[in-house]
């Protein structure tokens, strides 16, 4: 098999690659696409974007191995928030404070 081309052509083109197909589909597959946001979607993410930083500098994030370990590691302390609430209005409510919020009793 020849495969002919000049020498203008790949200088003009930048270079030429040559790859097994099998390799070329799996790179292709591994891609990340690119999206390029205009107007408000992107103010949008700039805003997010620097929020997720300034939380960041702050020591407000979570070092996690995946998602799922960061979304654990998320529940397990708002759990211990939500316990340690539970146990502030009992105190509060023991010492006859009563707190803005209505509160149902069985």
């Amino acid at each position: 098999m020849e495969i002919a081309t000049s020498r203008a052509a790949v200088m003009k083109q930048g270079g030429v690659v040559v790859l097994p197909v099998k390799e070329y589909r799996r790179l292709l597959a591994a891609t990340v696409p690119e999206y390029f946001l205009t107007g408000r979607a992107a103010t949008r993410l700039d805003k997010l974007v620097e929020e997720g930083l300034r939380e960041h500098r702050e020591g407000k994030t979570t070092v996690a191995a995946s998602i799922t370990d960061a979304l654990t590691k998320r529940h397990r302390k708002n759990e211990e928030d939500q316990t340690l609430d539970d146990i502030a209005m009992k105190r509060d409510i023991s010492k006859g404070r009563f707190l803005s919020h209505s509160v149902a009793w069985r």
